[in-house]
């Protein structure tokens, strides 16, 4: 098959954007941004997943996320390119049906541990820091110290920013040669052409 010269591809148009954490979590949760892959290498440790909730609610980087739009005339999902782990990492220590970390709330900085280890203090679960319905239930019987505590915690997760670098239109070659070159290797070429062809819009087919 002959590959379209590159002047016939829709344009490439990139822009780094700085959003808050609860938009990243929200668009997964709606389907609108959806990994082109799966991750790579080892998972991760428990103290790897705390240490990420740490960056989170201290407001630090967590890195870049690489993020593709294939078409820019239409509302449409996303994909995630690179950020896989960190990105999975948030969505299910958030969500109602995944493993939450638990945030000491008798110490004053960030403390993340796992549910399965031994917690006599009070906390906060990850699972009800991002939406109020589920953070009244988990903080009902706190304190009043506590419950202020708990909701200086979770306004600085649900606002934490977060970084992405926005890849807009161009055809799978561009993207994957663009990605190599930022990236290395990420995501495979037969992967980046399914996704292509299953958006591409009808009248340009």
């Amino acid at each position: 098959m002959t590959r379209p010269s590159e002047a016939s591809q829709p344009p490439v148009r990139t822009t780094v954007l700085r959003v808050p954490l609860t938009q990243i979590v929200d668009l997964i949760n709606r389907g609108q941004l959806t990994p082109a892959g799966a991750p790579g290498g080892p998972g991760w440790a428990p103290r790897q997943h705390a240490d990420l909730w740490h960056s989170v609610e201290s407001g630090w980087p967590i890195g870049l996320l690489t993020v593709w739009t294939p078409w820019l005339d239409r509302p449409r999902r996303c994909y995630l390119l690179d950020g896989h782990r960190r990105a999975a990492a948030i969505t299910q220590a958030s969500s109602r049906d995944g493993v939450p970390l638990l945030r000491n709330l008798s110490s004053s900085g960030p403390d993340y541990t796992s549910p399965n280890s031994p917690h006599d203090d009070p906390y906060l679960p990850t699972t009800a820091m991002l939406r109020t319905r589920d953070f009244l239930p988990a903080t009902r019987h706190l304190p009043p110290d506590l419950l202020r505590h708990a909701e200086r915690i979770a306004h600085a997760v649900m606002t934490a920013p977060v970084d992405l670098l926005t890849i807009e239109g161009g055809s799978p070659h561009q993207v994957d040669t663009l990605c190599r070159r930022l990236l290395g290797p990420r995501v495979a070429l037969a992967t980046l052409t399914a996704l292509y062809d299953t958006d591409r819009p009808t009248a340009t087919r």
